[in-house]
């Protein structure tokens, strides 16, 4: 009513699983959901929007962000070398509980040693909870010498509506691009293994 699109906008505050849409309205014709987790898929909300789609969304309708890629690098980043000097005391030990999850964190551009690799991209008008439970084999070339620390994920959301007539977008959560909350996250390796470019 604010702004005079009562007549073409409701909104429903409910769980998506729960919602039942008034009469006679049906299906929608557009889903716009934040459902990226942290890596993408870490504590996301995909399989929620899945549902929302296929329950709710008119055929031709759009979804947005309409597709996601997860992508990796690899980098010289290693926040966990703090631990070993600490005003002249090794506190790797500490690091080490530490190594064993994967960090969510700001990764420095000038750190990244690799080109990336694309783990998958996930169309959001096709994609099923089966497509979240998958293995994917990746190459990284080196494009500068150095100790390789960690391997980093990070992802990139599109936005498409130029078939509905629109324009399309993207925007990254990749070291180097405007800081989001999503950050990075960071695998740490055990131990650094070296790299020569190319």
């Amino acid at each position: 009513a604010h702004n005079q699109l009562a007549d073409r906008v409701q909104l429903h505050h409910s769980s998506l699983e729960a919602l039942d849409l008034p009469a006679p309205l049906e299906r929608v014709d557009f889903l716009v959901s934040e459902w990226m987790g942290y890596g993408l898929l870490y504590e996301s909300m995909l399989p929620t929007l899945i549902h929302a789609r296929d329950r709710f969304l008119a055929p031709g309708g759009a979804v947005l962000p309409s597709a996601c890629s997860l992508l990796l690098v690899g980098s010289s980043h290693n926040r966990l070398a703090f631990f070993d000097d600490v005003y002249g005391f090794s506190f790797t030990p500490i690091a080490e509980p530490i190594r064993a999850e994967a960090a969510v964190e700001i990764v420095p551009d000038d750190t990244v040693l690799t080109d990336e690799a694309t783990l998958r991209t996930f169309a959001m008008l096709t994609v099923t909870d089966a497509d979240l439970d998958f293995t994917a084999p990746f190459a990284l070339t080196a494009h500068t010498a150095g100790e390789l620390r960690s391997l980093v994920l990070h992802f990139d959301t599109d936005f498409d509506l130029t078939a509905h007539g629109g324009t399309s977008s993207r925007f990254r959560t990749s070291p180097g691009s405007p800081p989001t909350h999503w950050k990075q996250t960071v695998l740490y390796l055990r131990r650094p293994l070296p790299l020569a470019a190319g």
